[in-house]
């Protein structure tokens, strides 16, 4: 954040500054850049390079190069090394472009414009898609300028960055500021079973399309987002799952930004589907069994738009299995229970005591259970919870199909007790719908 200046200081500090912010409309591609006949190389010896230039210059520290400079000029700045945008007056509706490209670099960061209002527009693009979209508001802007810095880490290689700045709302130099343009220097890394994204572009996670910037983060400065969709458009995270790992944790964050149909995210281990919905960062957990192998996060855009949805801290655990002596099933022990058998699931969305409670699986249809082997025990006890069909009222069955006890399942958690009447294993069912859960936690056996 800038400090407040007078008039004539911010005019003239608008003239060093450069213009640049982040995502909007997607009419914008690369095909617009290469039409230019007025490339050139920047250069660190030279302190402000003009569009008129018809030399060309090479930098020796950074191997920039510009592919397009209209109604803008690049400004080198020898004390950090980095560069700014200057502008000349424009008219309104008037569109100044300015393109970089590098043959090998891992990312870019830049500091842009953050003022909020529908004035003057920029946007930014990475290989012709956009990325980023800002407005700026002159009358509060021209003598308080607001930035804040966009960073991106990206997998190495050959980009363009384009900013595209319109002039919206009086004639003279864009208040739009686009300043410190420069390389991140990271690369790329493995991050095995620990995703924080903070030392470069994970070059382990099958992430393909999708951005991994600073735009939002549950801790540390960088998380990965969907970006720019069109509508019906879908993209996937895969992560791979260690033979070794008992649980998966990762964070994330996810609001519907279409105006019409509801944007989806969820997540699928093998044939279980968990929905994803929550405004502000969110923690998903689940415990994995031996035949997890790969979880995929999916997202999709229902309308042309920016995506809300980002993903932070994706982490595999590991804890070693044993049996229980005690008599009590409460599932936070990080592993699933060696005792039970059946395609029920831990997760962390809903408990009645701690953390996790066991779940049915989100999209099975008809009767769906699970066996547990209570030892010698005579009596149990747990807690269950079910959210309606909207058809029938679920029960919860304890036993066989020819002498089971029911337990009344209601939206709140209530518990059931029964004696188990001699069955080894005692086995619990129940009548499941697809999109419904049935929940139990906290077994007790004595």
């Amino acid at each position: 954040m800038k400090a407040n200046c007078l008039f004539p200081l911010c005019v003239f500090a608008y003239a060093a500054l450069l213009v640049s912010c982040g995502e909007v409309e997607n009419g914008f591609n690369t095909d617009n850049l290469s039409s230019s006949s007025q490339n050139g190389l920047l250069s660190s010896n030279s302190s402000l390079i003009e569009n008129s230039s018809s030399s060309s210059y090479v930098s020796s520290n950074l191997n920039w190069k510009i592919e397009k400079a209209e109604k803008v000029s690049f400004q080198y700045i020898p004390e950090t090394g980095s560069y700014n945008l200057v502008f000349k007056d424009m008219k309104i509706e008037d569109v100044a472009i300015a393109s970089l490209s590098s043959d090998n670099i891992c990312g870019i960061r830049y500091e842009h414009g953050s003022c909020g209002r529908n004035y003057d527009k920029v946007e930014f693009f990475v290989n012709g898609k956009l990325h980023n979209d800002e407005v700026i508001n002159n009358s509060y802007c021209i003598l308080s300028v607001s930035t804040r810095e966009y960073s991106e880490s990206l997998p190495c290689g050959s980009y363009t960055f384009t900013w595209k700045i319109t002039k919206r709302n009086k004639d003279g130099i864009p208040e739009a500021i686009v300043s410190d343009i420069s390389k991140r220097p990271v690369k790329d890394t493995a991050y095995a079973t620990d995703f924080s994204f903070e030392a470069g572009w994970a070059s382990d996670l099958d992430a393909k399309s999708w951005y991994l910037n600073n735009r939002d983060k549950y801790q540390g400065s960088y998380s990965l987002n969907a970006g720019w969709m069109r509508d019906e458009e879908s993209k996937e995270i895969r992560i791979n799952l260690p033979d070794t790992a008992t649980k998966l944790n990762l964070y994330y964050k996810f609001s519907n930004t279409s105006t019409k149909y509801k944007d989806a995210a969820y997540i699928i281990i093998n044939d279980h589907q968990w929905n994803l919905d929550n405004y502000s960062w969110s923690k998903f957990s689940t415990i994995l069994r031996p035949q997890d192998t790969v979880a995929i996060i999916k997202f999709t855009k229902r309308e042309d738009g920016f995506s809300s949805f980002f993903v932070d801290d994706i982490r595999t655990l590991r804890y070693a299995p044993s049996a229980q002596t005690s008599g009590l099933w409460d599932f936070e022990e990080g592993f699933f229970p060696i005792e039970i058998s059946g395609d029920w699931r831990i997760d962390n969305f809903d408990a009645y005591k701690g953390e996790y409670s066991l779940r049915s699986p989100l999209n099975a249809e008809g009767i769906c259970g699970f066996d547990i082997d209570i030892g010698q025990a005579d009596s149990v006890s747990f807690w269950n919870k079910c959210s309606y069909s909207g058809i029938y009222a679920p029960k919860i069955r304890i036993g066989t199909s020819e002498d089971y006890i029911v337990c009344n399942c209601s939206s709140s958690w209530n518990e059931c007790k029964i004696p188990t009447r001699g069955q080894m294993p005692l086995h619990i069912e129940t009548d499941c719908a697809s999109g419904y859960n049935r929940r139990i936690d906290y077994i007790k056996a004595w």
